[in-house]
């Protein structure tokens, strides 16, 4: 029996930003003067790629490729499509910290290794760790997130009530794995060790 795994990077229905054209919420409208209307409007607040064209081409060009090439799903449909063949698993957090890893302080060691907040020392049972917060949070803030060890150290233990009152949902987990050719490590995919109350979040 074959195995393997498919990693699928792809925007589903809900995203804001529509990734061809690069104007937000437009590919929720249908075909009409009310898309029209709005993806003028947007245009002149200065969203939309610039390749398309300028003016009334922009449009002419960019519509026809939306409607006939780019057909967005539903996350509940895109799940309903691939759960009969796949054992899906969303990878948002993993995405978000990839994203997020500039954002790390990294320093060199006296023994010449490098050496990070959020990333266990140990060379084969580590682990690297991040928080996923509510609301949009300044460069300054992610960088202190990132690096608090209240939040990301090996034995940090942050309880629901403390993330709740910093904004933060949840913090992730992925096990890094190494062996003895070369110590390269990977990553295992993003489990959660910690999570706030939904409620208690504002």
């Amino acid at each position: 029996m074959f195995g393997g795994i498919m990693i699928g990077i792809f925007p589903t229905l809900g995203v804001i930003r529509e990734p061809h054209l690069s104007l937000p919420c437009v590919h929720w409208f249908k075909p009409g003067p009310a898309r029209d209307r709005w993806a003028k409007l947007t245009r002149r607040l200065g969203f939309g790629f610039d390749f398309w064209g300028e003016g009334d081409a922009w449009f002419e060009r960019a519509f026809p490729f939306l409607d006939e090439r780019v057909f967005f799903r539903t996350r509940r449909e895109t799940a309903r499509i691939l759960d009969p063949v796949f054992e899906l698993k969303w990878v948002e957090p993993d995405w978000l910290a990839f994203r997020g890893l500039v954002y790390y302080p990294v320093t060199r060691t006296a023994s010449g290794s490098l050496k990070t907040t959020a990333c266990d020392s140990a060379w084969k049972d580590s682990a690297f760790r991040w928080p996923i917060w509510a609301a949009p949070a300044t460069r300054n803030t992610v960088r202190s997130l990132v690096a608090d060890p209240t939040l990301v150290a090996h034995d940090a233990r942050p309880n629901a009530a403390a993330l709740a009152a910093r904004g933060i949902t949840s913090v992730y987990q992925s096990k890094i794995r190494r062996n003895d050719q070369g110590g390269y490590g990977s990553f295992s995919a993003a489990d959660s060790v910690a999570n706030a109350q939904w409620g208690d979040l504002r």
